[in-house]
């Protein structure tokens, strides 16, 4: 997971910086290296208090894995430029739209037997429906993070997601405790703080500046004509 979310962050940064023209600063790559080292100690404690567990496909794994992210980026950046530069209503509307139709035929093609197969009770229902509610609130909220910030904002928030997931393991599956999940967690807010410090530079930025340039020089010459 570690790795899905560290390679996302640096997909989104290339996407961004090709299609978007966003230019970073010097104190945006330094918030994400701050968020990495916290990445880090993370894996650091998971490594030392669930020890090493190696899996017969590795490299496989690992290639789909870093696939994936790549394709999450793209997600991600594709999303910020559409609502960006459209209505939030018409992308979540298409989204919907789209996201029923896939889902749909991917459900009958591939887990048309798991879904039968299901004791349906309520525990079962309760925790779908749960799932539905909070994965619709999420896919709500998430243009609007992404009109007013960017994808890499936004990743580096979810970055803390793993924290959480360590303590909701504590208390149920009864983690072992490390002071560096209190470590990670506090580099993390820290990278995600330094980053928002200043905001990268965009075309559209970039755009605003030359015209700002441009009418004070053509205020000059139409005096100097005069």
């Amino acid at each position: 997971i570690q790795l899905l979310d560290s390679f996302t962050i640096i997909s989104v940064m290339v996407l961004s910086f090709i299609f978007l023209k966003t230019r970073y600063r010097v104190i945006n790559i330094m918030g994400v290296c701050c968020s990495f080292v916290g990445i880090l100690c993370l894996v650091m404690a998971d490594a030392t208090l669930s020890g090493s567990q190696s899996g017969s496909h590795n490299i496989l794994g690992d290639a789909i894995c870093l696939a994936g992210t790549v394709l999450y980026a793209v997600s991600n950046v594709s999303q910020e430029f559409l609502v960006k530069n459209h209505s939030i209503s018409e992308f979540l509307g298409m989204l919907g739209i789209s996201g029923s139709v896939v889902s749909g035929i991917q459900l009958v093609i591939l887990e048309r037997r798991n879904l039968a197969a299901i004791d349906w009770n309520a525990g079962i229902g309760l925790s779908a429906g749960g799932f539905g509610v909070f994965l619709f609130i999420f896919s709500s909220t998430l243009p609007l993070l992404m009109k007013f910030s960017n994808a890499v904002i936004v990743n580096l928030s979810l970055l803390s997601s793993d924290i959480y997931t360590f303590v909701i393991g504590i208390i149920v599956f009864h983690y072992k405790f490390s002071v560096l999940y209190i470590l990670s967690l506090c580099l993390i807010v820290c990278g995600v703080f330094i980053f928002n410090m200043k905001e990268p530079r965009n075309k559209r930025d970039k755009e605003c500046e030359q015209s700002n340039l441009t009418v004070p020089q053509q205020a000059t010459q139409s005096k100097r004509m005069d």
